[in-house]
C-alpha cells in the first residue's frame, strides 16, 4: 500500500462508514440495518444462521436485529416447509421502498467521491490480501 499504513486505512474506513451512516438517515435505515437488508434483498428466503454467517455476527444478534427489522415493517419472516423450525426471511414492499430510497442517497454520496480513488484503494487491498 505504499505510504499508507493500516491505521490510516482504519480510518479512512471510519470515516466511509460515517458518511455511509449519515447518508441513510434518510431511508430511515441505521448502517447495520442497510447491510443486513441488503443481504436479504440479494438472497431472498435466507436463513437467519445464513444471515449471522455472511455479517460474522452471533445468531442472537442476528435475530434480535431481524426482530426489529420485522418490528418496523421491512422484512418478513416464514416457516420454511422443508424444516419445521427454519424460517425464512424476506424483505417487504416497505423494505424495498427504504432501500431505493437508499441507493439513491449513496449514489448521490459516491458521486462525491472520485471514481478513481475508489478504484486505485481498491486495487490496493486487493494486492495485499
Amino acid at each position: 500500500m505504499g505510504n499508507i499504513r493500516l491505521l490510516q486505512l482504519l480510518d479512512w474506513l471510519y470515516s466511509i462508514e460515517h458518511s455511509l451512516s449519515l447518508s441513510l438517515v434518510d431511508s430511515g435505515l441505521t448502517l447495520a440495518q442497510f447491510r443486513m437488508l441488503r443481504i436479504i434483498e440479494t438472497s431472498p428466503g435466507i436463513s437467519v444462521s445464513e444471515i449471522s454467517r455472511k455479517l460474522n455476527i452471533a445468531k442472537p444478534t442476528a435475530s434480535i436485529q431481524i426482530q426489529e427489522l420485522i418490528r418496523i415493517g421491512v422484512i418478513a419472516m416464514e416457516n420454511d416447509p422443508a424444516d419445521k423450525r427454519g424460517k425464512k426471511v424476506y424483505i417487504s414492499p416497505k423494505g424495498e421502498n427504504r432501500m431505493k430510497n437508499a441507493y439513491e442517497n449513496l449514489s448521490v454520496m459516491e458521486k462525491k467521491f472520485s471514481a478513481k480513488t475508489i478504484a486505485d484503494v481498491l486495487k490496493k487491498i486487493q494486492k495485499k490480501c
